[in-house]
């Protein structure tokens, strides 16, 4: 059965992310990434998200930010407003928190 785990915050910079993650047998099974940041181009939020299903809970921070990273060299893509660490530290305080 999925569990829905969920958070958000401002990060540096005063710009809003939030994650909302549904973890199956311990594995991110969908995440969904919004938030007031910009990603260009914008169709994009789809592959880091993507990126992340798969990954073990509770994740390796370091193993996890490397996903995003290849996907934003890979693909070219632009983060304004917001930086990979800032998306991993949301994913880590949604599931950190316990689903809701």
């Amino acid at each position: 059965m999925a569990e829905t785990y969920s958070a958000s915050q401002k990060v540096e910079g005063g710009k809003f992310v939030a994650v909302e993650v549904s973890v199956e047998n311990g594995l991110m099974a969908k995440v969904k990434i919004t938030g007031d940041f910009f990603l260009h181009p914008e169709e994009s939020i789809s592959d880091l998200e993507n990126s992340l299903v798969g990954v073990k809970v509770p994740f390796d921070w370091i193993d996890t930010e490397k996903k995003l990273l290849t996907v934003i060299t890979d693909k070219q893509l632009n983060l304004v407003g917001v930086k990979s660490g800032n998306i991993i530290a949301v994913l880590q305080k949604a599931v950190s928190e316990g689903p809701k």
